[in-house]
């Protein structure tokens, strides 16, 4: 008998049959879309620093903006032609002339003088802007309205600078220190912060050009001390007063001394007080202090 071939068991083909493909296991699946899930989170990752770098720029630039605009609530420039502030400026005035008067006489050998904070405002108000509330034209028209605010060891010099767009105040703080030296008291007077408004500025802004200009300085500070102490003093106290602000700018100490008529000044005391009440209980407004021997 010829013999038949009998189909496979449990029903298999006889046609000649493929592997399956490998099943896909499940770690093979969380490669693939891994992969594709960090792509997503570094796109997404590279978006979110790009944004939080958009919102920082926005930020400064409108700081940048708004902050310069912002009058400090201690700035109060005085008015000009309030009768008050005239009475006051010509106080000032006179305790100037008082002090040249007093350190020309032989006789006396420590002299203390002080000066309020109002006095140098009105002072300032009054030669600055003048009675009529207009700047002299031998002011520069950009800077108006100065402001000296006396703090306990600290100086404050504002004023406000028309050529920002909405008007910014120009503030610098000096911290003025008193020294023990061999010879004489030592200064240590440092420029701490440089404001624009509220916004803070490089301190070397101010000092590089400071450091410009005090070539320029003497002529108009020779001036000023010939008016007030004659041309006498301003020829020999001009160059040593552009030799202490040199050292200042360079932060260093520098001796309270001055060579005048053969003779030295010496500053013993020079102190800044923000306004108190005394130990008898009645109030003292803000005012410098100088303490020093006459030539």
């Amino acid at each position: 008998m010829t013999e038949q071939s009998l189909p496979g068991k449990s029903g298999e083909s006889t046609k000649t049959s493929h592997p399956p493909p490998p099943p896909v296991s499940a770690a093979d699946g969380v490669s693939v879309g891994g992969a594709s899930t960090r792509k997503r989170r570094r796109r997404r990752t590279w978006r979110g620093r790009l944004g939080a770098a958009a919102v920082l720029v926005s930020l400064v630039l409108l700081a940048a903006l708004v902050l310069p605009s912002v009058r400090p609530g201690w700035y109060r420039p005085l008015n000009p032609t309030s009768r008050a502030v005239l009475n006051h400026a010509q106080e000032a005035q006179m305790s100037i002339l008082a002090l040249r008067n007093e350190a020309q006489n032989p006789r006396l050998r420590r002299i203390t003088w002080r000066i309020t904070q109002n006095q140098v405002n009105s002072l300032l108000a009054v030669t600055y802007q003048g009675a009529d509330g207009v700047s002299p034209r031998r002011h520069p028209a950009s800077l108006v309205r100065p402001f000296v605010r006396f703090t306990d060891g600290r100086i404050t010099l504002a004023v406000l600078d028309r050529q920002w767009p909405t008007g910014a105040v120009l503030a610098v703080g000096i911290d003025v220190q008193t020294l023990t030296g061999a010879t004489a008291p030592l200064a240590k007077i440092r420029i701490d912060d440089l404001h624009a408004g509220l916004l803070p500025l490089p301190r070397s802004l101010l000092i590089d050009r400071l450091k410009s200009m005090l070539p320029r300085l003497g002529p108009s500070l020779g001036r000023i001390i010939a008016v007030y102490a004659g041309s006498g003093y301003a020829r020999v106290m001009t160059p040593q007063i552009l030799a202490r602000l040199a050292a200042l700018l360079k932060g260093k100490p520098f001796p309270l001394e001055l060579r005048v008529n053969h003779r030295n000044i010496v500053v013993q005391k020079l102190q800044l007080q923000a306004a108190h009440v005394d130990s008898r209980g009645q109030r003292s407004p803000a005012a410098l202090t100088i303490e020093f021997s006459p030539p």
